[in-house]
């Protein structure tokens, strides 16, 4: 395999891992507010969303790490116009949209929605869907600060220790009670960190499930019934078998993968995959409104196939507006501005001194 081929077919596999991901990430929050609004439980969505419950963030930030070792060593300007201002501009962005949204919908009586106390408390307390770009932020620039200091194993062995310790989030002043950033730092740390500092195991294993289709997918099968023994016990998110059944799926998932990248099938996965922070930040919209639309109308088909419906228009829509909007003035929702960048000024006396670190 030439090294471009390599390249590009590493490249896919990601994407396709991405694809992947946030469609189960649409697909969990679909569910949940459907089953909510009608009172109910799905059948076949629930399952779904319980089955990949135990590694479908982890390998959502696992991903998110593997490129990290490309740029860690980048200025430091340069590195958090990229890994922080970059995640910071759309988090504020689109937490103003979901306030212009869902402030009228409010009813201050019944604590619910999104009033102008919750809308200052974001700055510190990552809300609704959007806490995975808060939290990206916030791992780029933790990551390149202990990298720096500590050695890999010490830094992996915090990652490690948080999972299985899980600091206490509840903070009494905060809204809901509890601090969003120390309980997702310390559930989704490590998986970070796993994709960033193991970055070569992770393309080597891909590679390798791309070559035997056949062990890959015998890997999956295996991990989905063990999976499924895993699930009928209760043990606690931060138990080890926890851990150990997270990296399970995400080694397997990883394999398929590598398997659809090698063979090109399943390419709207790819696609849907180099869209996925529009995705993202995004899918609420649709979400809501075709939800809520449908409720108040009494619309509403059998609830998998209302579910089903719901998460396919919130995966295409952002994709189309995205395209819709790039070259147009309003490209900012999901292009960012270079007026919101760093750039490459002169360097003020700050910047030299925040580059010394």
């Amino acid at each position: 395999m030439t090294t471009t081929k390599q390249s590009k077919y590493r490249i896919d596999w990601v994407d396709f891992a991405k694809g992947i991901t946030i469609i189960l990430v649409v697909q969990m929050h679909v569910t949940a507010g459907i089953e909510a609004s009608l009172g109910m439980q799905s059948t076949v969505m629930h399952a779904i969303v319980e089955f990949f419950r135990a590694f479908r963030m982890p390998l959502f930030f696992l991903v998110a790490g593997l490129f990290l070792h490309r740029s860690i060593g980048k200025p430091w300007m340069e590195y958090l116009d990229k890994k922080v201002v970059h995640f910071a501009y759309f988090y504020f962005l689109w937490i103003a949209v979901t306030f212009v949204i869902k402030y009228p919908l409010t009813d201050p009586a019944s604590g619910h929605g999104f009033s102008v106390d919750r809308l200052l408390w974001s700055v510190i307390q990552p809300f609704g869907t959007l806490w995975f770009i808060y939290m990206l932020a916030v791992f780029y620039m933790v990551t390149r600060l202990l990298n720096k200091w500590l050695p890999m194993p010490a830094v992996m062995a915090i990652g490690v220790a948080l999972y299985l310790w899980q600091p206490n989030p509840e903070i009494a002043f905060l809204p809901d009670g509890h601090s969003m950033l120390i309980k997702e730092f310390g559930w989704r740390y490590v998986f970070f960190l796993s994709g960033f500092y193991g970055y070569e195991l992770w393309f080597r294993l891909a590679e390798r499930a791309g070559k035997y289709p056949v062990i890959a997918l015998s890997a999956f099968t295996a991990f989905a019934f063990g999976n499924l023994i895993f699930l009928s016990n209760s043990f606690p998110q931060n138990h080890p078998l926890a851990l150990l059944n997270s990296y399970a799926g995400a080694i397997t998932t990883i394999g398929i993968c590598a398997v659809l990248a090698r063979y090109g099938t399943g390419q709207f996965l790819s696609f849907v995959g180099k869209h996925s922070l529009f995705i993202y930040i995004s899918f609420f919209v649709p979400n809501a409104f075709l939800r809520t639309a449908l409720v108040k109308l009494q619309l509403t088909p059998p609830i998998d196939l209302f579910i089903l419906l719901v998460l396919v228009v919130s995966v295409v829509l952002p994709i189309l507006a995205y395209h819709l909007l790039k070259d147009t003035p309003l490209a900012f929702f999901y292009t960012r501005p270079k007026s919101f960048g760093l750039g490459r000024k002169k360097e003020s006396p700050l910047a030299l001194r925040i580059k010394s670190l």
